[in-house]
């Protein structure tokens, strides 16, 4: 785990969130964003993984809908499909992901014994208050929004439940985030840079200090098949199992 302050975490994110579109003609975007999403039609693409997520509530979900609504109304044609809102969750920590299966299956496997007992760890934290400090673009890849702790108290929540699963799979620093929606990488109706910059301003100050809190019920340890489409293996019919110490794993 990365020993970072919440002064930090403010200050180090804010330093990329609330100017985030570089200042160029073109907007440019990253030979891996083709993995996830097809270059002329915006369909996301099949991309496997697994990764610890909260998912957000029905009240929040709503929120979000109205901004993703605002954001496809502005730049949709620039866009991929949408991601669905029954998909919008806050990443704890990402652990497994490629374009092919065969590449992450056997490290998925692997990985399993550990997960129970981190699952019961993280839960057993509580709830986690956080807010909303800017909508912007996450390296020309994808546009989310931004959450930070709302106390130290929360903070230090979030860097335990973050420092858990770095147990499973090391990670670097930290940037808690929602994920509005990816850019198609050769749009027919390019981004241009200051107009997306006004938009993701202005859609900044629409839920900029935006509650959300991340609680236990909504914890899952997750797979995905691609950035729309994701389920908890340890669900039966739907209701995720209840995790504690010395559970075993249990395949979906």
């Amino acid at each position: 785990m990365q020993d970072e302050s919440l002064v930090d975490m403010t200050a180090r994110t804010a330093s990329f969130q609330y100017n985030s579109v570089p200042a160029e003609e073109i907007f440019g975007y990253p030979s891996g964003l083709s993995d996830k999403v097809e270059p002329h039609s915006g369909a996301l693409l099949s991309f496997y993984g697994s990764t610890v997520i909260y998912r957000v509530n029905e009240e929040a979900r709503i929120r979000l809908m109205d901004i993703q609504d605002s954001l496809y109304a502005a730049h949709g044609e620039s866009l991929s499909d949408r991601l669905p809102a029954a998909s919008f969750h806050v990443t704890l920590h990402d652990l497994r992901a490629d374009r092919y299966l065969s590449a992450v299956a056997e490290q998925i496997f692997t990985d399993s014994p550990c997960i129970p007992k981190a699952l019961a760890a993280t839960h057993a934290l509580g709830d986690i208050s956080m807010r909303v400090s800017a909508v912007f673009n996450m390296m020309n890849t994808s546009v989310c929004i931004g959450v930070l702790p709302a106390s130290e108290k929360d903070h230090q929540r979030l860097m335990t439940a973050r420092a858990i699963w770095d147990g499973v799979v090391p990670g670097g620093f930290f940037t808690p985030h929602l994920t509005l929606a990816y850019y198609k990488p050769e749009p027919a109706v390019p981004i241009v840079p200051a107009a997306f910059r006004a938009t993701l301003a202005n859609l900044t100050s629409q839920i900029e200090g935006y509650p959300l809190v991340l609680t236990p019920e909504n914890l899952e340890y997750s797979y995905f098949s691609s950035m729309a489409d994701y389920w908890n293996p340890l669900a039966v019919d739907g209701v995720p199992i209840r995790i504690g110490p010395g559970a075993g794993f249990l395949p979906r």
